[in-house]
């Protein structure tokens, strides 16, 4: 876990617990307004933040490639189902942002998607209840510009390392295949977000404005979502104006309100077994 992933209050109470999985460049004190929101709630807290190579390696190689220097986003997914099955908790919540948290949920997904799974894959996949998308996931294809404005909010070594993984890698593919190999991985990640069949609850919290998730796309991926999953809570909460990752520094009153009511739904499906359909939205649904 980069930068200390940690784990926040009494790991023996049977609480519900957050997993926050943080954005490229994302810090955990960038998370606190995040943590003092679910510790309102009641939950207990996690905090897990990829490494920036690990999150541009996720978003241009499948899942099993194993050439980076470091931390793959499946062993760190394992990692995080360990930690996770070794605490108490009544359920299981993943709050993951931007596709640097988005690329984690994947990994996690596909792990608890196998046949056969260890312990702790079985104790995660039996809590595991929702998963709410912060900014994410972001339609990326082959827009280098999306990756070089991310990378903005990393740390100078950080972004070094970056570039010298993806330099590397084209010396070695050369350009073309290279292009290719990032193409192939944008859709197959982008067609499982769309399509997923997991058995989870999601909410989606995004803006008309944001300049690294592209509205038009993560909208249409929503509203299929919904027509899809109808045994499945699919929320969505759209603000106008807010940018990406920073929702809940602009409205913050109406973000805690969607988290709550999401946190609520949750809680009378669980209690009742019940199909709750209510969308909490801001403004009117966008006519594209």
């Amino acid at each position: 876990m980069y930068s200390s992933g940690f784990n926040e209050g009494n790991t023996n109470e049977d609480k519900p617990l957050v997993i926050f999985a943080g954005w490229l460049g994302c810090q955990i004190k960038s998370l606190d307004r995040y943590a003092a929101l679910y510790n309102s709630l009641g939950f207990k807290i996690m905090r897990v933040i990829a490494k920036p190579a690990t999150i541009v390696v996720a978003s241009s190689e499948n899942r099993y490639y194993t050439g980076l220097h470091g931390e793959t986003m499946d062993q760190l997914a394992m990692n995080v189902i360990k930690n996770a099955a070794s605490l108490t908790s009544s359920y299981i919540i993943f709050h993951v942002f931007s596709n640097g948290g988005c690329f984690l949920w994947e990994s996690i997904r596909d792990i608890l998607s196998e046949e056969n799974l260890s312990a702790e894959a079985k104790i995660l996949k039996t809590r595991l209840q929702a998963v709410v998308f912060d900014s994410s996931p972001a339609y990326y294809s082959e827009n280098r510009e999306l990756l070089k404005n991310a990378l903005k909010y990393c740390s100078p070594s950080d972004s070094n390392i970056v570039h010298s993984y993806l330099q590397s890698r084209e010396t070695s593919l050369g350009k073309e295949k290279c292009s290719q190999t990032r193409l192939q991985r944008a859709r197959h990640y982008w067609d499982g977000m769309k399509n997923c069949s997991y058995p989870v609850h999601s909410l989606y919290i995004c803006s008309k404005d944001d300049k690294l998730t592209p509205f038009e796309e993560l909208y249409d991926l929503i509203q299929h979502r919904e027509s899809q999953h109808n045994s499945y809570i699919v929320e969505h909460c759209i603000f106008e104006d807010s940018a990406h990752c920073q929702h809940i520094l602009k409205y913050p009153l109406e973000y805690k309100e969607c988290i709550l009511a999401f946190v609520m739904q949750l809680k009378k499906k669980k209690d009742n077994n019940a199909v709750v359909r209510k969308n909490y939205e801001l403004n009117p649904r966008p006519r594209l």
